[in-house]
């Protein structure tokens, strides 16, 4: 879920296509050769949320093998008996996420965090969620709250740089590529090496801009 998803990896369902991911605007466009498109496949996937109840059983093994209509069969008669199971709606959104529902799956993960706020996957994937539908600081947020339970997560730090860098801000996108890369994600550190491209770029844009308006101003001073 980077739409901003979304598919980034096996671990998160929600990771944009190139054709879904934001449009790059004139502030935050890469230079020639470089995808603005979340990786896939880069990084060794996390561990997936291993369900507690083991009614949850099936469901997980359906989400694993990627079947998602067979994980929303299973899940409906769990619904129907534990709506409020943080658990439940959390594989509910998750298969939703899978068969690209996005906009479907987002109550579900609200509810599965309202019900369980350290429930760290769920934040993962409304925030990729939120990135397939274009809701990118509502997906900053998400990514946040993720990143505050989960604190080496080289994908969650390279989500929130496409994020940041999305917004046109380009100092947090760095920080948070730099600790992707830290992490060894391998497609972060290159990214790394692009953010300084367009920050040196931006302020010696600004740096002329600045330099030209004095030398204007001069001139008006100079001949009132």
């Amino acid at each position: 879920m980077w739409m901003l998803p979304l598919i980034l990896l096996a671990c998160s369902g929600a990771t944009p296509t190139e054709a879904e991911a934001p449009e790059p605007t004139a502030q935050t466009a890469e230079p020639p050769g470089e995808s603005a498109t979340l990786p896939r496949n880069h990084v060794p996937p996390r561990p997936q949320h291993t369900p507690t109840d083991p009614e949850l059983g099936d469901v997980f093994g359906a989400v694993v093998a990627k079947d998602g209509d067979k994980a929303l069969a299973l899940l409906e008669p769990l619904l129907a008996s534990k709506p409020d199971s943080a658990e439940v709606n959390y594989f509910q959104g998750r298969a939703l996420i899978m068969k690209q529902q996005f906009e479907e799956a987002l109550p579900f993960l609200d509810k599965a965090i309202s019900t369980d706020p350290t429930l760290a996957q769920a934040h993962k994937e409304r925030a990729g969620a939120l990135l397939s539908v274009r809701k990118i600081d509502d997906a900053v947020t998400s990514i946040d709250a993720y990143i505050k339970l989960v604190d080496d997560d080289a994908e969650a730090f390279y989500m929130r740089s496409f994020l940041h860098k999305y917004r046109g801000e380009l100092e947090p996108a760095k920080v948070d590529a730099l600790r992707a890369c830290e992490l060894e994600f391998e497609k972060a550190c290159r990214v790394v090496g692009n953010l300084d491209y367009l920050i040196n770029k931006r302020d010696k844009a600004r740096a002329e801009a600045e330099a030209e308006a004095e030398a204007g101003a001069q001139g008006e001073a100079a001949h009132p």
